[in-house]
């Protein structure tokens, strides 16, 4: 699956912004969240699909993010 990350109208890409805020434990989940969504591999990850192409992941970290 081909991800297109939410950004900010100033370019940034807030979501491997925020991913990389995290701590190294929290980023590698997150990292590996984003591995799985590429890979097709959605029954490895806790997710839940919205609208069209908007998908709402959950990291074990109980963060929400939207891609």
């Amino acid at each position: 699956m081909e991800l297109h990350y939410y950004q900010a109208a100033s370019g940034k890409n807030l979501i491997l912004e925020f991913i990389e805020s995290l701590s190294l434990d929290e980023q590698v989940d997150g990292y590996s969240v984003l591995e799985c969504l590429e890979e097709g591999s959605l029954d490895q990850i806790r997710w839940k699909h919205w609208k069209k192409k908007i998908y709402e992941v959950y990291l074990s970290i109980n963060f929400i993010s939207d891609f």
